[in-house]
């Protein structure tokens, strides 16, 4: 389906909510005298003129929602452009669009960076790969959790700080589909083999490659043969440094030879776990901040709340609520809030309690939900506990461990351990664990 066709339907889904025949033909005004494109990550909706910009600013976080939804992408950014400010950025982007070693955001570092103190380790990490690149220690680095949890961020802050104290360095960020995009290119100029070789030496120059969404690399069979050998040929020069991000574990990757993922596996592995509360109040002030957006506090506690698992999301919200501010010239209330982030709260804001994490993980081991709260120690019984208490702390953030262990009946260092068990055993891709963990964190997002 292509964007037309999205948007297109997109108004239709939006028209299907509203009873009111002045709004739905609104829509079909909007719909005429806009376009919708998606660049650097951002869904723009491009204006023929200031009166449709105006009056799509009512509409836009419910077509965000519907478009997000028919494309299967909730990570974008949101623009409101008017149809010259597009172009003329699009001849700034499509002036480097072929010189691709620059393109990280500057704007993203570890200053910024809010780091959840479950994720102090990895920021640590990331922080000394920055100061040492290519130190073997931590080589390759390869970061893993949802989509919308600062991955990208933590990934361009280490090469904005390379590039900032060890300029000798040369440092290339790319995301996977442009990987994909250039290989292509590259093939489509001459002789396969010629360009190929060329392809890989134009990575292979860089002291420093790091790819972004790897997971998305599975849709080009002869990129992802290359990608293989460009990641054999920085492992074999230990001064080199290889960075990768992904959605999900490198075991649950299909097609990667056994020799790839020990390989990857010889590196560090960690996983960016979500923010809690306070951590998403934080996130969302800081945000407001790099938006030069006021909100009263109740605005920023309603947002942190109703958001729970997706950063990118905070930023989406902001964004949004920016826009209606700067069209109303009016600063936004609490109501106002409710009202513009409905669509995006609903999706964002699923609730999933211990219970249903419970029933969920003793259907998957095969056990009852009596026995993962009995005192019963067998291995099977044991494992499920474990995971259940694991997935509580993932996917509830408010809950402590003493909330967690009055719920298993068992105390808060019992809970400790348990989970920190289970996450030595789900960072082992080899380890059965770790398909069981990723299998339930789809099946509990989706009930």
């Amino acid at each position: 389906m292509d964007l037309e066709q999205v948007w297109h339907e997109a108004i239709q889904r939006c028209k299907q909510q509203i009873n009111d025949p002045l709004k739905k033909a609104a829509l079909d005004v909007i719909e005429l005298k806009t376009s919708i494109n998606i660049t650097c990550s951002d869904l723009c909706f491009i204006c023929n003129n200031d009166f449709v910009k105006k009056l799509i600013v009512e509409y836009v976080p419910a077509l965000y929602m519907e478009i997000a939804r028919i494309t299967d992408n909730t990570n974008l950014g949101i623009k409101l452009l008017l149809s010259g400010e597009f172009q003329h950025s699009q001849k700034t982007d499509n002036s480097n669009l072929k010189i691709n070693t620059d393109n990280t955001n500057p704007e993203k570092t570890f200053e910024n960076y809010i780091c959840e103190p479950r994720n102090t380790q990895c920021c640590e990490i990331a922080q000394k790969i920055a100061e040492n690149p290519g130190d073997g220690e931590y080589n390759p680095l390869f970061l893993y959790g949802a989509t919308g949890l600062g991955k990208t961020h933590l990934a361009m802050a280490i090469a904005n700080r390379i590039k900032k104290n060890r300029p000798e360095l040369s440092v290339l960020y790319i995301r996977a589909e442009e990987f994909i995009r250039l290989f292509v290119e590259s093939m489509a100029k001459s002789s396969y083999v010629d360009n190929q070789v060329s392809f890989e030496d134009s990575i292979l120059q860089h002291d420093v490659f790091i790819i972004d969404d790897l997971q998305n690399l599975t849709k080009g069979e002869r990129s992802r043969e290359t990608f293989f050998k460009i990641i054999d040929n920085y492992l074999d020069e230990p001064e080199k440094q290889l960075i990768m991000t992904s959605s999900k574990p490198v075991g649950s990757f299909k097609n990667i030879p056994p020799r790839i993922i020990s390989e990857l596996g010889s590196g560090v592995c960690t996983e960016i776990l979500p923010p809690s509360y306070e951590n998403r109040v934080a996130i969302t002030w800081q945000k407001c901040k790099e938006q030069k957006l006021k909100l009263d506090q109740p605005v920023v506690d309603y947002i942190a709340q109703k958001i729970r698992y997706n950063v990118r999301a905070i930023e989406g919200a902001v964004k949004t609520l920016k826009t209606q501010s700067e069209v109303t010239a009016n600063r936004i209330t609490y109501n106002d809030a409710v009202k513009l982030l409905s669509d995006l709260v609903e999706s964002n804001s699923r609730y999933i309690s211990i219970e249903t994490i419970k029933e969920h993980v003793a259907e998957e081991y095969g056990v009852t939900v009596d026995s993962i709260e009995s005192a019963a120690k067998n291995k099977n019984v044991s494992y499920a506990r474990s995971m259940a208490m694991t997935l509580a702390n993932d996917l509830i953030p408010n809950l402590s461990f003493k909330d967690i262990g009055t719920a298993f009946n068992k105390g808060h260092t019992y809970v400790y351990e348990a989970i920190k068990r289970t996450r030595e055993r789900i960072c082992d891709e080899r380890d059965d664990q770790n398909a069981i963990y990723n299998k339930l964190i789809a099946s509990l997002n989706n009930s």
